[in-house]
């Protein structure tokens, strides 16, 4: 008959090798994992830790059940019951340690503030309205997504403006406005000196009329 074991007092592992060893190594530790876990004298590996490590750290489930302390099948299992598949993740290569290492740098750089201070527009008159120390500074203040005030910025993306704002980054207006003075002559049509005007408020230019 196999001892009794208190499994409050020990650790998962210890528990499952003892009663391995009461059973003379005959039945495989997967067999008693699951059967203590039925019993609720062990807890089953949760959803919350799993998604943490296999999903959002990139983990293998090799590697989930060698930090966790589960078995391999037992981690396999549990990614189909809490349905963590990586593909429907968007995750294709999560294996590949140069993704992996790509998803950590990524995930640092979005868990600090990014230093690049930026000048906020109003969207529909192109008004100057604060500026603001980093673009997670910016974000927070509007109270829109950091990503939506990036690809404003960015050159390389379509989006110009995000929840009726425009941005510019501080360096490149103090640039306009010491560098890019523009003379508006009567020559010039109304309707250019319109667009030629609404551009310098945007960029903070200093526009003189002759």
């Amino acid at each position: 008959m196999a001892n009794k074991h208190n499994s409050t007092s020990h650790s998962r592992e210890y528990i499952i090798n003892v009663m391995w060893g009461d059973f003379n190594g005959k039945i495989d530790d997967e067999v008693i994992e699951k059967s203590l876990i039925n019993l609720g004298l062990i807890s089953a590996i949760a959803k919350s830790w799993l998604k943490e490590h296999f999903i959002d750290k990139q983990l293998s489930a090799k590697e989930c059940a060698e930090l966790s302390g589960c078995s391999l099948g037992h981690v396999q299992r549990k990614i189909q019951d809490y349905k963590l598949n990586k593909k429907s993740f968007g995750i294709t290569n999560g294996n590949n340690q140069a993704f992996r290492n790509m998803i950590w740098k990524r995930n640092i750089q979005n868990a600090q503030p990014n230093r690049v201070e930026v000048v906020v527009f109003r969207a529909l008159d192109d008004a100057f309205i604060f500026e603001c120390p980093s673009i997670t500074e910016t974000a927070k203040k509007l109270g829109i997504a950091r990503e939506h005030v990036r690809d404003c910025l960015s050159p390389k993306k379509p989006r110009k403006t995000a929840n009726g704002f425009k941005f510019m980054h501080k360096r490149a207006w103090e640039e306009h406005k010491k560098f890019n003075k523009m003379t508006i002559t009567a020559d010039t049509s109304y309707k250019d000196m319109i667009a030629i005007a609404r551009a310098d408020i945007h960029k903070n230019r200093e526009v003189k009329y002759v």
